[in-house]
C-alpha cells in the first residue's frame, strides 16, 4: 500500500477526521491541537491550555474542551483565533465531559461543586450552558457526595445517559 506522510516534525496524537473528512484535528504536546486539510495544507495550531476532554459541534466547526486548569473552553476550528474560556474556576470546582447538544447551540457538562466552603466534600451534577457561557441550567441534583459524570444525550435529544461514579449507568428523561 502506498503511504503519504501528511506532516513531519509534528507530535500529533489522537487524530480524528472532521468536517466530513475535509480536515483533521489532532491533539499536540504543549497545547490544544491542530487542524489541517486532508492534503496537508492549511495547518493551523490552536494554542491555549492543554486539553483533557473534547467534543465537536455537529458541523465540526467548533470544539469544546476541558483545559488542564479544569475550565471549559470553546475553540473555533475555522478561525485564526485562540480558544475562549467559558468558565472561571472558583473554590476548587472542576468541570468535566463537555458535549454539544441542541444542534450545537448548547453545551452539556458535569461540574463538581463543594457544599460548604473550604472543605473537600463535593457533589458532581450535570448542567447545560449557552455557547457564551451564560444561561446555566442544572439538570441533575446529586444527593450526598454522589458524582454524576460523563453525560451524553441520545440522538433524539430526549434522554440523557450518565455515569453515577462507582455505581453504574443511568438514563434520565431530558430536559
Amino acid at each position: 500500500l502506498p503511504f503519504t506522510q501528511l506532516l513531519s516534525n509534528v507530535n500529533a496524537q489522537f487524530p480524528v477526521w472532521i468536517q466530513n473528512g475535509k480536515k483533521i484535528f489532532a491533539l499536540i504536546n504543549g497545547g490544544v491541537g491542530l487542524t489541517v486539510k486532508e492534503d496537508g495544507s492549511g495547518l493551523e495550531t490552536i494554542s491555549g491550555d492543554i486539553l483533557q476532554d473534547v467534543g465537536f459541534s455537529p458541523d465540526q466547526s467548533l470544539a469544546v474542551y476541558i483545559g488542564f486548569d479544569h475550565n471549559i473552553y470553546l475553540a473555533y476550528l475555522e478561525r485564526d483565533q485562540g480558544p475562549i474560556r467559558l468558565t472561571n474556576l472558583t473554590n476548587n470546582e472542576w468541570y468535566y465531559d463537555p458535549e454539544f447538544i441542541e444542534n450545537g447551540n448548547k453545551i452539556l457538562y458535569s461540574q463538581r461543586k463543594h457544599r460548604q466552603a473550604n472543605n473537600n466534600v463535593a457533589v458532581t451534577d450535570v448542567y447545560t450552558m449557552d455557547l457564551d457561557g451564560l444561561n446555566i441550567t442544572q439538570v441533575t441534583t446529586a444527593p450526598n457526595v454522589d458524582k454524576f459524570i460523563m453525560p451524553r444525550l441520545n440522538p433524539a435529544g430526549n434522554k440523557m445517559l450518565y455515569v453515577k461514579e462507582e455505581d453504574g449507568l443511568y438514563i434520565l428523561d431530558f430536559p
